[in-house]
């Protein structure tokens, strides 16, 4: 049985990231929509899948029997899911190339929401790594990679962002959306090897 100050305080970090990632996706994915900007939405769907891994990194603290069986399934399926979703968007990103459907509109709003996701996603990435190693508990490490790796995301939103308004070319935007399933693959990889070779957690 772990310390009760320690699992609450694991408790606390992965409830304040399932908070900020849920508020990111919306935003987000709401901002992507209506301004019929691709990259944006896609990152706001990256931010969703973050809220899920929060999700459940919140309920592994309420576990008590058979925990890391339970992680380690819940991991799989979720590391899948992402290698899904990956997928997804790339055919998604190759079919507007050719033939635009979605649209593509830029504003220096997109540019700020960015920069802000950015620093949100930067604060829990720090916030979760101290309390990992303070806990020494991979989970929240994992998660912790899991927030810089949603902030670089947004980078890709920016660096589509600002080579669509140099060349006036929106495809940049499309281009920004493989970046980002590149991104979403690798942190679906990373929930898989956790589930096969498992993690120190809190017992």
């Amino acid at each position: 049985m772990g310390n009760p100050d320690t699992k609450n305080h694991h408790r606390s970090v992965a409830g304040t990231s399932l908070a900020i990632n849920a508020m990111l996706a919306f935003f987000k994915t709401l901002t992507g929509l209506l301004m019929f900007n691709p990259a944006m939405f896609v990152d706001g769907i990256h931010s969703g899948l973050d809220t899920v891994s929060s999700g459940l990194v919140t309920a592994s603290t309420f576990a008590t029997k058979r925990k890391q069986v339970t992680e380690k399934i819940i991991n799989f399926l979720f590391g899948v899911i992402m290698l899904g979703t990956a997928t997804l968007l790339i055919l998604w990103a190759i079919h507007e190339l050719h033939y635009p459907t979605f649209g593509s509109f830029v504003s220096p709003f997109l540019f700020i929401v960015a920069v802000f996701s950015i620093a949100m996603k930067e604060f829990l990435y720090h916030y979760c790594k101290r309390a990992a190693r303070k806990a020494d508990c991979s989970t929240l490490k994992t998660e912790a990679i899991s927030h810089r790796v949603d902030a670089l995301s947004s980078v890709f939103v920016i660096i589509g962002y600002i080579l669509t308004i140099s060349t006036d070319n929106v495809d940049y935007q499309i281009y920004a959306i493989f970046g980002i399933a590149t991104l979403i693959t690798i942190t679906g990889l990373v929930f898989i090897y956790k589930s096969v070779f498992g993690v120190r957690s809190l017992h």
